[in-house]
């Protein structure tokens, strides 16, 4: 019940994974790992934020596109698909 926790409780987290999905600790491994694995395989790994989906979605779709090796995507096809 994330609603009555206070925020101290919460970074503390649980160790025993029974009350919270994660805490601030978890999440903090979890995107250290991905930092990880793209150091260890860049070609097998992309970096695209949420962010920057939102602020230039045209140039992020290129470079989902592109990671993918997904031919025949125009820049006419993607403002179209953006503009949707």
């Amino acid at each position: 019940d994330y609603d009555n926790v206070d925020f101290d409780t919460y970074l503390r987290g649980d160790v025993n994974q029974k009350t919270y999905h994660s805490d601030i600790y978890s999440r903090i491994r979890f995107m250290n790992e991905w930092g990880r694995m793209i150091a260890l395989a860049p070609q097998k790994t992309a970096w695209l934020r949420y962010e920057d989906m939102q602020s230039s979605p045209e140039a992020s779709l290129k470079k989902a596109c592109s990671f993918f090796e997904i031919s025949g995507v125009d820049d006419s096809l993607i403002s179209r698909i953006v503009a949707e």
